[in-house]
């Protein structure tokens, strides 16, 4: 089984994997250097339709954001390879997958028939998705501590404008994953 974290950037979701890990007696999944483009190349020669699907997503939602296509690609690659590393274990816990991905990739809300067309290539039975649920404020001052953010740099009504999207979207897609998924809701405060 692969327990896969879900929740907005923040969240803890590095944080949680090992306690997850124990709880469910599946390892941690980490890349060691090197890893990463073997892994996502098996992954997309093993998972065809689901990485046609993914591609086509990342190439819809990074079109109008060419500085960005290249990052997402990357995140994308770094995400796919998670997931192909649990594959290959029989399981493991995956603090950033592909139920992640369909969350960070958006900027902008989320279409629902896009998200399914890559739902649709997941089986239900391989997957726990634990939706991590962390107040507002705690993500943003966790993300300003690490330095993934700094509300100065990016201006508050931007920073505040891209929160709710993403809140909103966390909502829209952990509804989505519930309808499909197991699921377990994970509180950190």
């Amino acid at each position: 089984m692969i327990v896969d974290l879900f929740g907005p950037p923040g969240s803890g979701k590095s944080f949680l994997a090992p306690r997850l890990a124990a709880e469910h007696n599946v390892p941690t999944v980490r890349l060691r250097f090197g890893q990463k483009y073997a892994l996502a190349l098996m992954f997309f020669a093993t998972q065809r339709p689901l990485a046609r699907a993914l591609l086509r997503l990342w190439d819809l939602h990074t079109r109008a954001y060419p500085l960005r296509r290249r990052k997402k690609l990357k995140r994308l690659i770094s995400f796919v390879a998670k997931e192909q590393k649990a594959r290959l274990r029989g399981g493991g816990v995956v603090d950033e997958g592909i139920f992640q991905y369909l969350l960070v990739l958006h900027e902008a809300p989320v279409v629902p028939a896009q998200i399914d067309a890559v739902l649709r290539h997941l089986d239900p039975g391989d997957y726990l998705v634990c939706i991590v649920e962390t107040r507002r404020e705690t993500r943003v001052k966790r993300m300003i501590d690490r330095g993934s953010v700094s509300r100065g740099e990016l201006g508050e009504a931007y920073q505040d404008k891209w929160q709710s999207v993403l809140a909103a979207n966390a909502g829209l897609l952990a509804g989505m994953f519930q309808g499909r998924f197991r699921c377990q809701i994970v509180k950190n405060d």
